[in-house]
């Protein structure tokens, strides 16, 4: 046998018992006085276990770099879509339309009840968030807007959920629209909520509207009067013009 190099004597050790790693990660277990050689050494020695060693490294590095680029795709994204509503929210004096959000990201119906609901987002934005939320009338926005009139703490927030969801979802209305209008009229003391309410029933075709609209100009304020009687004959010309 040839003499062991100074770098073969330093990359094996003497043990008592012999451990190495197989090709499937398993331990196997060999005889006394058998030579342990570290990673450098068995690597140049081994090239079954050079071989593996080297697809292992290669696959994790790969399944690495794929869920980073998942996580910087998926957040571009949702930051792409946040900015583009957040710059129509924060516009003034214009009203982008549905087809303009949902171009601006299919998300725009999500990121508006976020939006909504968002507490420590200012007043002007959450403001016009509830108002753009007429252009996607389903079931989950007449939820959420219901939900913001009777529960959120923001007065302004709550008067617009109610003008909101009376007039994106008038047409037929329900006695709950109507009761909702009512509450707000009768058992809140904000004249600037209770005018809100009354000229949201200009837009509710249920019966009950015109019901309470005639009990509203009987009152014995003349503000409230008179605001009763100019939001019913809107509501009656804008039923007539439905007629034709």
């Amino acid at each position: 046998m040839g003499e062991t190099s100074p770098t073969q004597k330093l990359s094996s050790v003497i043990l008592p018992k012999r451990y190495k790693r197989n090709c499937n990660g398993k331990f196997q277990r060999g005889k006394k006085g058998d030579k342990i050689m570290n990673r450098n050494a068995l690597s140049a020695t081994n090239p079954t276990f050079n071989q593996c060693s080297t697809i292992k490294s290669s696959a994790i590095i790969a399944a690495m770099v794929s869920v980073m680029l998942l996580g910087v795709s998926t957040n571009v994204g949702a930051n792409s879509g946040y900015d583009a509503i957040n710059a129509a929210l924060r516009a003034i004096d214009t009203v982008p339309s549905a087809e303009a959000l949902l171009k601006a990201t299919e998300d725009a119906p999500q990121l508006l009840a976020a939006t909504a609901q968002n507490q420590e987002a200012d007043e002007y934005t959450r403001t016009r968030a509830v108002s753009l939320l007429s252009m996607f009338p389903t079931a989950s926005t007449r939820s959420l807007l219901l939900s913001i009139s009777r529960v959120d703490p923001a007065p302004a927030i709550r008067d617009m959920a109610i003008y909101t969801v009376a007039r994106t979802f008038g047409a037929p209305g329900d006695e709950e629209l109507v009761a909702l209008l009512a509450d707000a009229v009768f058992e809140n003391n904000s004249a600037n909520s209770r005018d809100n309410a009354v000229r949201g029933l200009r837009w509710i075709d249920h019966p009950n509207a015109e019901e309470l609209l005639a009990k509203l100009k009987e009152s014995n304020e003349e503000d409230l009067r008179q605001l009763a009687a100019y939001v019913d004959l809107k509501r009656e010309r804008r039923m007539k013009d439905k007629q034709k």
